[in-house]
């Protein structure tokens, strides 16, 4: 497993990736037409270079075998960084991804990381607990015909 920046030229395989990932985790609990809608939405290969060119966004990319196995996308504020979006494979949940998120914030000398997950993927918040996150907030995310709520969660980097 290796991990690499991303660049505009992945745009097509993170779209590939995103949409698969994101159907994968959703699918047993979400419209299909709605899910189908938003990943047409969320993940084209345009939307996926324009997010790749923008110099306050950060692309970890997870290659196996010199193919992509997912991704994070980061933002950064002035001392902080969001976790836009981390899909992977399956297989590669908990194999070192989450590690290179941190030594990226620390890099850049942030002082805390944060993100949004949907208050009902137990799985994920679980993961983020045990990474050291802590549930700070909600906000509103719109799927579908659907408002939902995201957890907002926090680790702050000089602890």
């Amino acid at each position: 497993m290796n991990i690499r920046y991303g660049t505009p030229t992945d745009a097509n395989e993170l779209a590939e990736i995103g949409a698969r990932t994101f159907y994968d985790a959703y699918i047993e609990t979400t419209d299909p037409d709605s899910l189908q809608a938003y990943i047409q939405k969320a993940f084209s290969p345009e939307i996926q270079h324009n997010e790749l060119s923008n110099p306050d966004s950060i692309f970890l990319i997870v290659e196996v075998d010199g193919r992509i196995a997912g991704y994070a996308y980061l933002m950064l504020s002035t001392k902080s960084m969001q976790i836009s979006r981390i899909y992977l494979l399956q297989q590669y949940i908990g194999k070192g991804l989450m590690s290179s998120i941190f030594d990226e914030a620390s890099q850049r000398h942030c002082d805390s990381i944060w993100l949004g997950v949907w208050e009902k993927n137990g799985k994920a918040i679980s993961f983020y607990k045990k990474a050291g996150f802590r549930e700070t907030g909600s906000q509103p995310f719109e799927f579908g015909d659907k408002i939902h709520e995201d957890r907002i969660m926090e680790i702050r980097m000089d602890t």
